[in-house]
């Protein structure tokens, strides 16, 4: 079984084009970078748009700690992933839970992923929709009734049938390599543009009054809940051990360590 997936791994690696051959020196197939990227693809997303409103619910300071104490913790999830897959031998969630929990578990567990993978399907049709009555709303030259719900409704559907679904398609996670390096520096833009904005804008009336260092209670509670959720990435973390080069619980963590630290 290893010798067939590492014979699998290798042909994906050769490349079959000149384009191809200068970029596998960056993004290989099974790289750690490659791998690293899309932990950290499927971990950006929709919660980034929400750590603000984290940061304010738990003050400043304590979110930084809170960030810091989650990423450590998703790292050291994936080693006791790998090292779950490594002692059973198997590279399925379900088959390692049936495993080590008896028949049935897996079954719950497969209802678990399924559901987690809806919510956040929605969560990004959510953001999309967003995003495009932003653009729609305050767009020169928009037909009318692209400002509508019905409108807006039809041009979310054809981004995510057009953009989004496509890539929800692949077998391969790692196929996905080339739009989650992509993503990242979309994403850099993004909290570059926020950055630029904040310092132009943010402290021209001074220092807010309702900035807080921490918080108490319930609030700071729910903005742990916000990060804990914009850390969601182990869903793809067998399947990215499957198709590591040279896979090892080493190499996993360190994969994971770098698509922590992009994030």
């Amino acid at each position: 079984m290893d010798r067939e997936r590492a014979e699998w791994i290798a042909q994906r690696r050769t490349p079959t084009n000149a384009l191809q051959k200068y970029v596998n020196y960056i993004l290989p197939y099974g790289g750690l970078l490659s791998s690293g990227l899309n932990l950290a693809s499927s971990s950006i997303g929709a919660g980034i748009i929400a750590l603000p409103a984290a940061f304010e619910s738990s003050g400043v300071i304590m979110s930084v700690i809170y960030l810091v104490v989650v990423a450590f913790l998703t790292v050291y999830s994936f080693t006791l992933i790998g090292v779950a897959g490594q002692k059973t031998g198997l590279r399925n969630y379900e088959q390692i839970v049936r495993a080590l929990m008896g028949n049935g578990a897996d079954y719950w567990l497969a209802f678990c992923l399924w559901l987690l993978s809806f919510g956040g399907e929605v969560s990004y049709a959510i953001s999309l929709k967003n995003v495009v009555t932003q653009f729609l709303d305050n767009g020169a030259g928009v037909p009318d009734y692209l400002r509508t719900i019905g409108g807006q409704r039809l041009i979310t559907s054809i981004l995510w049938l057009v953009f989004m679904m496509p890539l929800c398609l692949p077998k391969e996670v790692n196929s996905l390599r080339y739009f989650s390096f992509l993503s990242i520096l979309f994403i850099i833009f993004f909290v570059i543009c926020m950055i630029v904005h904040a310092s132009e804008n943010g402290l021209k009336d001074g220092m807010r009054s309702d900035l807080a260092l921490f918080q108490t209670g319930n609030k700071a509670i729910g903005g742990l809940s916000i990060f804990i959720f914009a850390f969601i990435c182990q869903l793809n973390a067998l399947e990215v051990y499957n198709e590591l080069y040279k896979p090892s619980v080493l190499r996993l963590t360190l994969s994971a360590s770098i698509g922590m630290f992009l994030c």
